[in-house]
């Protein structure tokens, strides 16, 4: 879980100065140099991953995909409960993953504990969005 938590102090900085609002995605705190881009890839990696990682070059090379999903769209106000992001459950062999929710707490769930709070998290977003309208 400890990718994690990088992720998570690099979001919380850039709330801090982008109106209590998350990035957009994992990469734009990378290319505002908010993140280090090696970040993105969990220490569960494959070495074959983690040198495509060494060998990135911001700004020259293709982004790689990172070994965790995001859910943009959330701010600091955002439902505690909420996932921010979790790495991919291939890391686990499919048992499950780390997960990083709203208020900065990290925990590892089992597959169907991850698939109900991502879902329940993409519908709490939905009903942000139609209160917003």
């Amino acid at each position: 879980l400890a990718g994690l938590q990088d992720i998570s102090t690099s979001c919380s900085n850039w709330a801090s100065s982008h109106v209590g609002r998350f990035p957009p995605d994992l990469w734009a705190m990378v290319e505002a140099k908010e993140m280090f881009h090696l970040r993105l890839l969990s220490p569960l990696e494959s070495s074959d991953r983690v040198a495509i990682g060494m060998h990135y070059e911001l700004g020259k090379s293709k982004k790689f995909d990172p070994s965790y999903e995001y859910i943009a769209g959330q701010t600091r106000a955002s439902d505690k409960h909420n996932v921010l992001a979790f790495e991919k459950p291939a890391l686990y062999k499919g048992r499950g993953a780390g997960v990083l929710f709203i208020d900065g707490r990290r925990e590892f769930l089992d597959l169907p504990a991850l698939e109900k709070a991502v879902a329940e998290t993409k519908e709490r977003l939905k009903g942000e969005a139609i209160g917003n309208q």
